[in-house]
């Protein structure tokens, strides 16, 4: 089973999916790979995660604009990976990873797939995070693989839905 990170940026993205009928929005997503990403991550991988991202996730999970049926899916299968022990591995203090010119916020992101190790993807939709993380070596150097939404959805696409299928 592979360990994942999954920012914040796929859930934002996956929340931003559902709209409330009666504010009038056309309903009509540009992007389905965020939601893509996540569930079949929930379904095929160990999160790893730590106090603070586990934070986070709670705090985008319910300060979403619209709650719907998307909404009550995502969250039911995001609780279960959480509470699941088999399904998430946590750590209580990962060690921050010092270098790179990547944004602090990015930090809590970082230091968890470098806790986690051993090829742990990263999954985030910042692709200036991922080039500074694989051009200046942190991501051999602390064995993660860091992944935009382009190579997180081929991936899930190519290998984590032949599992979930097979």
């Amino acid at each position: 089973m592979d360990d994942v990170v999954i920012d914040e940026w796929i859930l934002i993205r996956s929340f931003a999916l559902e709209h409330d009928p009666a504010a009038g929005e056309d309903g009509e997503p540009d992007d389905f790979r965020p939601v893509e990403i996540l569930t079949l991550a929930q379904d095929s991988c160990r999160w790893a995660v730590s106090d603070e991202t586990v934070a986070i996730y709670l705090n985008r999970i319910f300060s979403a604009p619209y709650k719907g049926i998307l909404w009550n899916r995502l969250r039911a299968s995001i609780f279960g990976v959480l509470a699941d022990s088999e399904r998430r591995v946590h750590f209580i203090d990962p060690p921050i990873v010092e270098a790179g010119q990547y944004h602090h916020k990015d930090e809590v992101w970082v230091s968890v797939a470098a806790a986690a190790g051993g090829g742990c993807r990263l999954i985030t939709g910042d692709n200036n995070l991922v080039t500074d993380l694989t051009t200046n070596g942190t991501a051999e150097r602390v064995e993660i693989v860091p992944m935009g939404i382009d190579a997180a959805h081929n991936w899930v696409m190519n290998e984590l839905a032949g599992q979930a299928n097979g």
